[in-house]
């Protein structure tokens, strides 16, 4: 009973071990979401949520230090003053109408891109609806961007959201997800960056209640 009983510790251990993250040398890195001016946290962790799930990686959010700088240039000094450690890519979203910075600036050398959120709300007078269209569309966004900083090259299948989009209506009609071929790719990047992954989390449907008398 008692050698039983230490088996099933250690077999439990070693499940532990597997599906926990925290074995030796794992990478601890994440993928850092920086909200600028105008930006919530809560859309900052609607853009770090579609980041988790497509690329199973740690994230965080928050919010930016400092203003905004008049000038893409004047972004890289900005990300080095905030980074923090741990901080291995960087996701900035702004909302800067002015467009003071690029819709998708991708800075691969920095390890960080920023998503302008202003680019891409739609023309005319803003609703709930529009708002999410504007979401939905940077969200898409920045997983390509974080694609392309741990060094994923563009997907051919134009529902993938690591496709490219010439326009607005072609980033609307790709996909909210990663092509089952990016996923595969996708985790030995992420590690070879040094930010850690996390075990994939299946979504179990959830049954409905039995009718009364049955």
């Amino acid at each position: 009973m008692r050698k039983a009983s230490v088996c099933a510790l250690v077999a439990l251990g070693a499940v532990l071990l597997i599906h926990g993250g925290s074995r030796a040398g794992e990478p601890v890195g994440r993928v850092a979401v920086m909200c600028g001016r105008g930006v919530q946290a809560e859309l900052g962790e609607r853009l770090a949520s579609a980041v988790r799930e497509s690329f199973t990686c740690a994230t965080s959010v928050s919010l930016l230090d400092a203003g905004v700088p008049g000038t893409d240039a004047g972004m890289t000094p900005l990300i080095r003053a905030t980074r923090k450690a741990g901080d291995v890519l960087v996701l900035v979203v702004l909302d800067e109408p002015s467009a003071v910075c690029s819709n998708a600036l991708d800075v691969s050398s920095e390890g960080y891109a920023v998503v302008n959120l202003a680019g891409y709300r739609p023309r005319g007078p803003r609703s709930p609806g529009t708002d999410e269209v504007t979401v939905q569309r940077s969200e898409r966004e920045a997983l390509r961007m974080v694609g392309a900083l741990v060094g994923m090259k563009t997907c051919p299948l134009p529902l993938c959201a690591l496709s490219e989009s010439a326009t607005l209506e072609e980033l609307d009609a790709k996909g909210m997800n990663l092509c089952p071929h990016c996923r595969y790719v996708s985790e030995p990047l992420i590690r070879k960056a040094g930010i850690a992954v996390e075990p994939r989390r299946l979504k179990v449907k959830e049954q409905p209640a039995p009718a009364e008398g049955d």
